[in-house]
């Protein structure tokens, strides 16, 4: 239990990197914002975000969560990048961001630090295994995405067809009334 191990002992640290990685997706100005405020009404990006990587943390490596909550979790998320129309890469690149910070934080350096046969082994299928969880959760983001973009888009549609069936009523009203102007002129 070498990674592991060191990816629960270090999940403060390793959190908040992913964190700021995920940050990274936003304007600079606004992540300060979004770093700061804990008020979940002025505030929801920051503290959906917070807490959903947290969720999902903990299910990437093996911890006891109920589905319902990753899936939870990881819904809230991309919701939150579908209606800010972001391309699905940088959408739902946190999952993989997490990837690689396990990669280059943690796996590599136990590599380097350990010659043993059975510790490398170990060292590896560990990390295999997250990794496989990883990209689990990358691929229910994206279908999570797609169907919140789908929503998004529906939802366009739907506006421009009641804003053009008002222009069409308006047109009509014009019609009846210039007609009706015209009739009683004559």
């Amino acid at each position: 239990m070498f990674f592991l191990d060191t990816v629960k002992q270090n999940k403060t640290v390793l959190l908040q990197k992913w964190v700021d990685k995920y940050y990274a997706a936003y304007p600079l100005g606004s992540t300060g914002f979004i770093r700061t405020s804990t008020d979940r009404f002025q505030n929801p990006i920051g503290i959906i975000t917070q807490t959903s990587l947290n969720v999902l943390y903990d299910a990437a490596i093996g911890e006891d969560i109920e589905l319902s909550d990753v899936h939870k979790a990881l819904a809230e998320l991309v919701q939150l990048r579908a209606v800010q129309e972001m391309p699905p890469s940088r959408a739902v690149g946190p999952m993989a961001q997490l990837k690689s910070l396990f990669k280059e934080e943690v796996f590599d350096s136990l590599v380097k630090e350990n010659k043993d046969p059975k510790i490398f082994q170990e060292i590896f299928e560990e990390f295999f295994t997250v990794e496989a969880r990883i990209d689990g959760l990358l691929l229910l983001s994206l279908d999570l995405y797609e169907a919140d973009r789908e929503k998004v888009f529906n939802l366009r549609v739907e506006e421009i067809h009641r804003s053009q069936s008002q222009v069409v009523r308006w047109a009509k009203l014009r019609e009846e009334k210039m007609s009706t102007n015209n009739n009683s002129e004559e």
